[in-house]
């Protein structure tokens, strides 16, 4: 167990840091917690019974070697995804290994419960993010219409009185949606309810949970336009979450009390709770020599992966990416003048904490006579933030995308085509840095993106098996976002997107240049 636990355990910590730093996820302790509760309960005065013991079987040996074989899958790909699944599959064939059928099942609840951590994978979990942003849009719509109340619904953007009120993040459902799943399924898991009273459960909780952020943006949008009390952001905000959550946890709540009720009437059956069955384990007492051949096998397999891990990564820094404080407000940033380009504008925006738009930036419109730019740097992201997907957010379509690298931009930049409905053009450059003006590697949006990372890391691990240079890693600081963006109402010319591109790379350099004096000049 110590040699099982050691080598998992920086695969554990790769994949708590990679959560942490994901807002949708903020409730995953609590998920933890359940897990621990759900095991000390069925574990609890439940003495050993005669007769139980370790089990060797075909079945241990399969899940050990999965389990095995997705770690060491999961470092040589960089893929925390996997490296969880991994974990997933150890759980049930250590607990067979160690105690047979009878600790597999005092086990089993709480392995259910920490599936909740094993997310989409390939960033699934952005795509259920627009999802839900749309679905909640759309029926927010909907309401406003039936309150006629006068408003255009764009993407996820609902206009009312000429501001726009952006469904961000945290108004598409997907937090409090694992919050109340945890919660449901810790629920079905501690009192046993069946599979069909579960599953349905589970589904009320979706239905709940959208439900109750159509009605948080609805409610926003009427103390706006009825009331003039703003709601967007801010504490009330925040308060109107927390209450609709705890509407919708009655609800749920409600829902399962009305199951019951259903059951006892004989109208849903087969879900009383039944006891932890007992009876002997058909192993008998472990022998000497089972276990000696199991920790013989297992304890050398699973230190290897010890030693496969810190030679990948032992020289590699794994630190928190800390919250950096808002930069200085400075128009001077960027320069008056670039070429025939003229600085017009200057401006700063503060969002939401985890907002997919960074939660500061400031803007700058720069302008030829015939064509205007917007240049905007938004901070801070945990890493590479792939821009195409705010865009999509706001109801832009993306037509194409190419990562550029030339030797003016250190690590390349993204430049897309994009289109929306009302026949609006849109042109994108963007590119991302730390706070020094180290670049990250410009990477391919959408579901290309993770894997771009897993063939990065794994040309990384052929690199070092050759004994070739590695390619360069990402900065292990926050990510600063610099773009360039031009809409219009016709797609823009090559000769106009190569003015833009032009304006970019002046811009980005400039940014690039001055954070490294400022960083070099430090003690």
């Amino acid at each position: 167990m110590a040699a099982v636990a050691a080598a998992v355990a920086p695969f554990l910590g790769w994949h708590v840091r990679w959560m942490s730093v994901r807002s949708h996820y903020e409730a995953f302790p609590l998920v933890v917690l359940g897990a621990a509760v759900l095991a000390w309960v069925r574990f609890r005065g439940a003495p050993a019974r005669a007769g139980s013991g370790p089990a060797e079987s075909w079945a241990v040996w399969a899940g050990l070697a999965a389990g095995w074989a997705g770690l060491v899958a999961a470092e040589v790909l960089s893929s925390s995804w996997l490296a969880c699944v991994s974990v997933m599959v150890l759980i049930p064939a250590l607990a067979y290994g160690i105690g047979g059928r009878e600790v597999l099942r005092r086990v089993l609840p709480a392995w259910g419960m920490l599936w909740l951590l094993v997310p989409p994978p390939m960033d699934l979990d952005r795509l259920l993010i627009l999802q839900l942003q749309g679905l909640t849009t759309a029926w927010s719509s909907a309401v406003l219409d039936a309150l006629d109340v006068f408003h255009l619904a764009a993407g996820n953007v609902i206009e009312i009185d000429g501001r726009s009120l952006l469904v961000e993040q945290a108004c598409s459902g997907i937090n409090s949606l694992f919050s109340l799943l945890a919660c449901t399924l810790f629920l079905v898991l501690l009192t046993r309810r069946g599979w069909g009273r579960g599953v349905f459960l589970m589904l009320a909780a979706v239905g709940w949970v959208l439900a109750a952020n159509v009605a948080r943006v609805v409610l926003v949008a009427l103390l706006e336009t009825r009331w003039g009390v703003t709601a967007a952001t801010g504490w009330r905000h925040e308060a109107i979450g927390v209450v609709l959550f705890v509407l919708a946890v009655g609800l749920l709540l409600s829902t399962d009390r009305l199951l019951e009720f259903l059951s006892r009437s004989g109208a849903v059956g087969g879900d009383v709770p039944r006891p932890v069955s007992g009876g002997n384990s058909e192993h008998g007492p472990a022998r000497p020599s089972r276990v000696g051949r199991f920790a013989a096998i297992v304890v050398p397999a699973f230190l290897a992966l010890v030693g496969l891990h810190w030679a990948a990564r032992g020289d590699q820094p794994v630190l928190p990416v800390a919250s950096p404080l808002p930069l200085a407000t400075n128009p001077e940033l960027l320069p008056v003048k670039v070429g025939a380009w003229e600085r017009r504008e200057f401006g700063t925006e503060t969002r939401e904490t985890h907002s997919f738009f960074g939660e500061y930036s400031q803007n700058w419109l720069y302008a030829l006579p015939e064509l205007a730019v917007k240049a905007s740097l938004a901070y801070p992201f945990p890493g590479w933030h792939d821009l195409t997907w705010c865009y999509r957010s706001t109801g832009w379509q993306i037509d194409g995308q190419e990562v550029v690298a030339p030797a003016t931009v250190p690590g390349g930049f993204v430049q897309v085509r994009m289109s929306k409905p009302g026949f609006r053009h849109g042109f994108l450059v963007f590119c991302e840095f730390d706070r020094s003006g180290r670049p990250f590697i410009a990477r391919p949006g959408g579901a290309r993106e993770p894997l771009f990372r897993h063939e990065a890391a794994l040309e990384r691990f052929r690199s070092r098996l050759e004994g070739r240079p590695a390619p360069p890693l990402d900065p292990t600081g926050a990510a600063y976002q610099f773009q360039v963006f031009v809409e219009g109402a016709s797609v823009l010319t090559p000769e106009g997107e190569e003015a833009v591109r032009q304006l970019f790379v002046s811009l980005q350099s400039a940014v690039r240049e001055r954070w490294a004096a400022e960083h070099a000049v430090k003690p």
